[in-house]
């Protein structure tokens, strides 16, 4: 028997939601904390903008029962989260929108959430269209990223006033800017590591989840948004009770601070006479880029050539210090001394090679290794290590 909020107001409702969440699903309890809610009786059920606003109908809210209402607060959030309003481009907006309400709504149902009964609801991984052919399946939903979903509907020509009608809500697309576009592309990126971490340490991972993260980044196709991807990876996410989260309050229940615990990077910069001004110069704006993006990493940065040329010390994203490295080398090219460094001492938790590939290398190594190689470079020589091409 499904309990219902009947003798709730909206607003109790909400509330109401969050602590529910965050109980049984607190991957996405985390993600509520970081929305505003506002009411706003001119809108037809809910909806949500890029500026990180739910605004909601009263009566909406108050017909749904408590697993309604749940579903409905994650569906929105999901949205911003894996930054659909970003993704939009230059696609019909309300063919668009009706793949990311699939694609969300399929991450939903796998962890057992209940939607309202008109939403758009695959069914194991599936849904039928009407098409300009006749019926057709969209299949392997938990598979597709919503770009995918979407070809699929433009390719067969999917009328999308039928299944627009199935909506539970409706997308504020707002104009941002392309730095306001990358700021939110870094603050949904920690959010949802943090979140991931924060229910993993409760035993309560949330499925489906990794796989949209993962397509969030793909959909870029962008080698820097990779080589973020592995640096997220790396960086633990542990929680204290002893002091809440500052926005503990406004979600209307208690989640632990995040902390953030130092990690160990060492950056390998190849200064052999292969690689050009312009690929030196590439190399130091990636190093600078970490450690501006992450002050919880100890960096050791070592130039070489066929040897060792010097080795830096650089904490709490100090970037004068790296703009400031006396970069030498110009001789062949070798990468056997920067993992014969690390013997004896403290290995890093990430050691990222930048090079253009034509080099020596060792033929395995303990050491989690990313190759950077620049353009135009080559991995044949590669052994061991994961590879990120700069193109």
């Amino acid at each position: 028997m499904q309990s219902t909020s009947s003798n709730l107001n909206a607003e109790d409702s909400i509330v109401k939601a969050k602590i529910q969440l965050n109980q049984s699903k607190p991957f996405f309890a985390y993600i509520l904390m970081h929305f505003r809610f506002e009411e706003r009786n001119s809108i037809a059920s809910i909806c949500v903008s890029n500026e990180n606003r739910v605004y909601y109908n009263k009566g909406f809210i108050e017909s749904l029962n408590n697993e309604e209402c749940e579903a409905v607060l994650c569906h929105e959030v999901m949205h911003v989260a894996l930054q659909h309003f970003a993704r939009l481009g230059g696609r019909d907006k309300s063919l668009f929108n009706i793949a990311t309400d699939l694609v969300v709504n399929n991450i939903l149902l796998a962890n057992k959430m209940r939607l309202p009964s008109n939403a758009l609801k695959p069914d194991a991984n599936r849904y039928n269209f009407i098409g300009h052919k006749g019926v057709f399946t969209v299949s392997d939903i938990h598979k597709k990223t919503a770009e995918e979903v979407y070809d699929e509907l433009k390719r067969n020509a999917v009328k999308t006033v039928a299944y627009s009608a199935k909506a539970i809500d409706q997308h504020d697309y707002k104009p941002l800017h392309s730095e306001a576009v990358q700021q939110q592309s870094k603050k949904w990126g920690r959010v949802l590591s943090e979140a991931y971490a924060y229910a993993k340490s409760q035993g309560r991972e949330p499925k489906g989840i990794e796989r949209a993260i993962d397509s969030l980044l793909q959909h870029k196709m962008n080698w820097k948004a990779l080589l973020q991807k592995h640096i997220m990876q790396l960086l633990p996410y542990d929680y204290t009770y002893s002091r809440p989260h500052k926005k503990s309050a406004s979600a209307g229940f208690y989640i632990p601070a995040v902390k953030r615990d130092t990690v160990e990077v060492a950056c390998a910069i190849d200064t052999s006479g292969s690689i050009s001004q312009e690929e030196l110069t590439s190399f130091l704006a990636e190093v600078i880029g970490i450690a501006k993006s992450h002050d919880n990493i100890k960096m050791t940065i070592l130039t070489c050539d066929c040897g060792i040329n010097d080795v830096y010390e650089v904490s709490n994203g100090s970037i004068p210090k790296i703009m400031s490295l006396k970069i030498r080398g110009g001789g062949g090219t070798s990468h056997v001394p920067v993992f014969n460094y690390f013997k004896g001492r403290k290995k890093p938790n990430l050691l990222i090679c930048f090079t253009d590939g034509f080099t020596t290398c060792p033929k395995e190594s303990n050491i989690k290794t990313l190759w950077l190689i620049s353009k135009g470079g080559i991995d044949s020589e590669i052994n061991f290590g994961e590879v990120i091409k700069m193109e």
